[in-house]
């Protein structure tokens, strides 16, 4: 007895012609949610007691059209930029950066699709 089989294919983006695979993309929606990378850089990330340089505590949220991309915690010490990366579920829309630290007044979180 032998079975029988059909099959379907369909192909993807990498199987059309460059210039058919670039137009669907123009007509895709701008905030469609792909996977990112996420650059968070991070700037003078310390305290002073004593006129003495330590190191800080901080949480920051990356925020994109309402939605969390990334919640994390940091402690040390950063006088120069110090970068993270993350991969997160997101659109090209700009982020916002909110962090709980408004007494370090010269420290500096910023954020970026990548």
């Amino acid at each position: 007895m032998e079975a029988a089989f059909s099959c379907l294919y369909v192909p993807t983006l990498s199987h059309w012609h460059p210039l058919v695979a670039f137009l669907l993309r123009l007509r895709a929606n701008p905030n469609e949610l792909e996977m990112k990378n996420l650059k968070v850089t991070i700037n003078n990330l310390m305290e002073f007691a004593d006129g003495i340089v330590q190191g800080a505590d901080v949480t920051f949220i990356v925020w994109q059209a309402g939605k969390v991309l990334v919640e994390d915690s940091l402690s040390g010490k950063a006088t120069g930029p110090y970068e993270r990366n993350y991969e997160v579920m997101g659109s090209d829309a700009s982020v916002v950066v909110e962090h709980n630290r408004p007494d370090l007044t010269h420290l500096s979180i910023t954020a970026a699709i990548v």
